[in-house]
C-alpha cells in the first residue's frame, strides 16, 4: 500500500503503535478496565487523526488505510477494530478532549453519544447518563 505519501514501512509503524496503544491500555485495565479502554479507544482515534493529517485532503487513500488497519488489527487483536469503530475512535478524540472522558460512562455510552451533532444535546444526555 505504498504511496507518495505513506509507505510500506509506515504503514507497517502505524500497525504496531495502535497494537502497542491497545495492549498497554489492556494491561492496565486491572484497576480500571473501562477507563482503560475509554482512553485507549481515545489514544487510537488521535492517532488515526493524526494520520490522516499527513495525507492529501478528501484522501481516499486514508479510508484504505483504515480498512487494511481494521483487518489487521482484527487478525492480530480480535474484534473491537472494525472500520467503523476505527472512524468512531478518531470521532470521539476529535469531540472529546481526553480530560473530559468520564469513565463512569462505557465506550458504548460515547459510541451513542459522538452520533449526536449539536453539542448541547450530546452535553445533556451525557449529563443524564452520568446521574443516572
Amino acid at each position: 500500500m505504498p504511496s507518495a505519501n505513506f509507505s510500506a514501512v509506515e504503514y507497517k509503524t502505524l500497525l504496531s503503535e495502535l497494537t502497542t496503544i491497545y495492549q498497554q491500555y489492556l494491561s492496565e485495565g486491572d484497576s480500571d478496565w473501562n477507563k482503560s479502554i475509554l482512553y485507549g479507544n481515545w489514544s487510537i482515534g488521535k492517532r488515526i487523526s493524526d494520520l490522516e493529517k499527513s495525507l492529501p485532503s478528501h484522501s481516499i487513500y486514508g479510508q484504505e488505510i483504515i480498512k487494511k488497519l481494521s483487518k489487521d488489527l482484527q487478525t492480530n487483536l480480535g474484534k473491537g477494530f472494525s472500520t467503523r469503530n476505527l472512524f468512531n475512535y478518531k470521532k470521539f478524540y476529535k469531540l472529546y478532549p481526553k480530560a473530559k472522558i468520564n469513565p463512569i460512562l462505557s465506550w458504548s455510552h460515547y459510541s451513542i453519544l459522538i452520533t449526536i451533532n449539536d453539542p448541547k444535546k450530546r452535553t445533556t444526555l451525557e449529563k443524564k447518563a452520568i446521574q443516572k
